[in-house]
């Protein structure tokens, strides 16, 4: 499914973010610990194309960068490092590169995105993308 791209994305993202550590999907970043965090987070499937009829999909897995920002404890420093942080992060996300099962080389597609997440106790800031060709489904009618 997602996790061997998340696992490859946080291990091509580490150190973007100086001591920022990257957390993935399914992990909840203690902001008692940290105030400056790097989250890639597994967005879902998207549908690229269905034109081969209603039994089949070609779909792409989408994906977000979050640079989160505990806003209790963040300083103008951090703060800072979090903005440069996600300069360096598109950076990062642009020039990431998987080696599919197939040996077809995926690059992100960047999105559109939301404007910045604020949910009391973090600030998110975010890169989103999609990865194409990754995963396609086909049901048998």
């Amino acid at each position: 499914m997602f996790l061997p791209y998340e696992s490859a994305l946080k291990v091509h993202l580490a150190g973007a973010v100086p001591d920022a550590p990257v957390y993935g999907t399914f992990d909840e970043p203690d902001l008692e610990r940290e105030s400056v965090y790097v989250q890639v987070v597994w967005q879902g499937y998207g549908v690229t194309d269905q034109s081969m009829g209603r039994s089949a999909a070609a779909l792409v897995q989408r994906f977000a960068v979050f640079v989160g920002v505990g806003t209790a404890r963040v300083d103008p420093a951090q703060a800072a490092i979090a903005a440069n942080g996600l300069a360096a992060l598109f950076n990062r996300v642009l020039a990431f590169v998987y080696t599919g099962p197939t040996g077809a080389r995926i690059k992100p597609q960047i999105e559109q995105p939301p404007p910045p997440a604020y949910q009391g106790a973090a600030a998110a800031l975010a890169i989103y993308f999609t990865l194409s060709g990754v995963a396609s489904a086909q049901t048998q009618e």
